[in-house]
């Protein structure tokens, strides 16, 4: 895999004959963030802000009867903003992007100013009869959830995130083939710096009615799983199911209790219209290997999948609850509502979207944790809940296309 990828994108920085531009966009985004937490602890910031900007160019190109793709980032972050390291549930996740990367292609550059220019799409794809192979950098999803899913394990957003317009890239081989009117399949192989992110996995769709079906069954981060998705309507509500059975690593989820070597996941959602343009929505979690008490919780956030970032949830059981309103032509209310069944802690993240032109969009977010606090004992910091240390913060997003 790795010679494979390097041969490739080798080949094709060299042979640069034969390319045709198809299509590009630009897009500019910026987040600024500023939160607070309750705890005061030496040397460490009650509050704080971060602001960052992002340019990305996204380009399509013909070449050698195939598609090219790529897209290259760069970043600027002020060294000037005080970066709180935010709670649990806070503003946005941190992908972590480099985990199935053959080779960082990030650059960081100093000075007042925090550069960073990372190159997130470079893949080729080309038909071989009725197979279409794609390798190199691309975006990969599993399963069909929105904020909540048990299957997308390889490089899922945070439930929370501000900014989730792309998802970082990965190194990859996927072949795809179409069976059929409705269905396909695909084999998705990654590969990184170790042999944990070396992966297999297969993925078989189908429109069954009007249920779009998903089998998923391989193994990542040598753990082997089996998932069902599944997403339809029934009457006048929308529904999404995910089931999926993953492999226990003995060592890294020591502090997870179940029985057996395979922790059970599910996602039952459902979505309402209230009229054209207006959503509510409400979804139930459950995941065998995240904390059920104070004692898993507060070892959880060391161990297993949390430290792997495929899980971003740390507890067992959670309810969501979503919507959104078209308040008029120019402007969406959005709001959400995450609630642990553990530990009855409460995150809430209002906001609002305003389009202020067919290609520029602003929102405002805020967000506050509702739950007990922790506590500070000569061993360090003792959770009491997962979301009660998020005290009340605001975010701002910008997008522009062009």
């Amino acid at each position: 895999m790795k010679t494979a990828s390097i041969f490739l994108l080798s080949s094709l920085l060299i042979s640069l004959s034969g390319f045709e531009y198809r299509e590009g966009k630009t897009t500019i985004r910026t987040t600024a963030q500023r939160a607070s937490t309750h705890l005061n602890l030496p040397n460490i910031p009650s509050s704080g802000y971060v602001s960052e900007w992002k340019i990305r160019q996204d380009s399509l190109f013909d070449f050698n009867r195939g598609f090219l793709e790529t897209a290259i980032e760069a970043s600027i972050r002020p060294q000037s903003s005080q970066n709180l390291s935010l709670p649990s549930g806070a503003g946005a996740g941190v992908n972590p992007a480099t985990a199935f990367e053959i080779k960082d292609l990030d650059w960081n550059g100093g000075g007042s100013l925090n550069a960073r220019l990372r190159l997130d799409r470079f893949s080729y794809s080309k038909d071989f009869g009725p197979y279409t192979f794609t390798l190199g950098r691309q975006a990969i999803t599993l399963g069909k959830g929105n904020s909540f899913s048990v299957l997308d394990v390889l490089n899922p957003f945070s439930p929370q995130s501000l900014d989730a317009t792309y998802k970082p890239g990965i190194d990859a081989l996927r072949i795809e083939k179409i069976i059929g009117d409705t269905g396909g399949m695909e084999i998705i192989i990654t590969s990184g710096s170790n042999q944990k992110r070396e992966n297999i996995i297969g993925k078989y769709r189908k429109l069954v009615g009007r249920v779009d079906t998903e089998l998923i069954l391989g193994e990542f981060r040598q753990r082997k799983m089996a998932g069902l998705s599944l997403e339809g309507e029934i009457s006048d509500l929308g529904v999404l199911t995910e089931l999926g059975l993953i492999e226990r690593d003995m060592l890294s989820d020591a502090y997870f209790n179940g029985g057996g070597n395979y922790a059970l996941a599910a996602v039952l959602g459902l979505t309402k219209r209230l009229s054209t343009e207006d959503t509510v929505s409400l979804s139930y979690l459950y995941h065998e290997l995240g904390a059920k008490n104070l004692n898993q919780l507060n070892q959880g956030f060391f161990h297993g999948p949390l430290t792997d970032k495929w899980l971003w949830n740390s507890s067992r059981q959670y309810l969501r609850f979503s919507l959104i309103k078209k308040l008029d032509s120019l402007k969406t209310l959005l709001s959400s509502l995450q609630y642990n069944l553990e530990d009855e802690s409460v995150f809430f993240q209002p906001g609002i979207s305003y389009n202020l032109a067919s290609n520029l969009d602003l929102s405002v977010f805020a967000w506050k944790g509702f739950g007990k606090q922790s506590q500070i004992s000569p061993a360090g910091i003792i959770r009491q809940s997962e979301f009660g240390d998020t005290s009340l913060g605001i975010g701002l997003f910008i997008k522009w296309v062009f």
